[in-house]
């Protein structure tokens, strides 16, 4: 069964996507001493993993129901060899090379994904402590844009149209404001993190690239009832819509959660037993790989654990948001 040409080619193009961010983020994809792997299954973090997913992004171009399946095979392997590699993008361009591929089921499990992004990705601002603060994601973007005095007005406008832009995905006859909204919050945040304002994280470009691109081949010019085509897609849905919510139980971990640039999420810094200063410079990843480090406690205390020297202290500091209460601290000097 030949593949509907629109949808041969969102996957192609999510694949060149992925492909740009493989080669932006290059070192994170290779065994390395500095900064380690952070591995489940150390063997796993000797493969050199770019050359293998770069081809199985080629593959995907030209044969998506062969390549993507294959890729996200290697994706998981690659990332039990190094939990660093838990990238918000990678993970959500990876769903955008594979379900399109296989049916409306699979499409309506792409619709989902990306409902679920929107939705909790406006959520978790909207209960975060500190995105309206100094220093926080709201205040990031004015100051990207030198406005501080819109402070105030983007930390309510941003996730406020997040979530009107998820809610919208929920029923087939709001699609057309879907698919154009989205490519309006995604090429805004191109635009914001490029080179022309912040030229940050770089990382993430292809990511929002692609969801500009994959937005309107799924939401436009799509027949209604196609929300649930089948009950396959009505459990992908429940599940996709619901298991960001556990990250408020500890229990998921923070880019998986759709939780981007909330400042809610979990920090860490290393004391030593003298004079010097906190630091913050184990964690710090973005010289190195071009990528932020998982803000997750067992990554922090496993990173700390390869690197630290005897008199060290690790301090976590834990998830700031409206419904956990305060943030929990734990302690942790280096063993041996």
């Amino acid at each position: 069964m030949v593949l509907e040409r629109r949808y041969h080619f969102l996957c192609a193009a999510a694949a060149v996507a992925q492909l740009v961010t493989l080669v932006l983020t290059w070192p994170l994809w290779s065994s390395r001493s500095t900064p380690p792997n952070l591995s489940l299954i150390d063997w796993l973090s000797s493969v050199p993993w770019g050359w293998p997913l770069a081809a199985l992004c080629v593959l995907t171009v030209v044969r998506p129901r062969w390549g993507g399946p294959a890729f996200v095979v290697a994706l998981i392997l690659a990332c039990l060899g190094d939990q660093m590699r838990l990238q918000p993008g990678v993970l959500s361009v990876a769903v955008l090379m594979v379900a399109p591929a296989f049916g409306e089921t699979g499409r309506s499990i792409a619709r989902w994904h990306l409902c679920s992004l929107w939705l909790w990705a406006g959520l978790h601002k909207f209960l975060s402590r500190g995105w309206a603060a100094a220093g926080g994601g709201a205040d990031f973007i004015v100051q990207a844009y030198g406005q501080p005095d819109w402070l105030w007005p983007a930390a309510i406008a941003v996730p406020l149209f997040e979530i009107a832009l998820g809610a919208s995905a929920l029923w087939p006859r709001l699609w057309k404001f879907t698919g154009v909204g989205a490519v309006a919050l995604h090429v805004g945040i191109l635009v914001t993190l490029s080179p022309l304002f912040a030229d940050w994280n770089s990382s993430v470009w292809p990511w929002n690239a692609a969801v500009a691109v994959a937005a309107p081949l799924l939401f436009l010019k799509q027949e209604e009832g196609a929300a649930f085509p089948s009950k396959a897609a009505i459990a992908a849905a429940a599940v996709l819509l619901a298991y960001p919510a556990l990250f408020y139980a500890k229990a998921m971990d923070a880019y998986v959660s759709h939780n981007l640039y909330s400042t809610n999420i979990a920090t860490a810094t290393v004391c030593p037993h003298s004079e010097y200063r906190c630091s913050t410079e184990i964690f710090d990843t973005w010289d190195e790989l071009n990528v932020p480090f998982p803000p997750e406690p067992r990554l922090f205390r496993q990173a700390f654990r390869e690197r630290c020297n005897s008199e060290d202290e690790l301090i976590i500091k834990g998830i700031k948001t409206w419904i956990t209460g305060e943030p929990s601290e734990h302690r942790e000097s280096c063993p041996g």
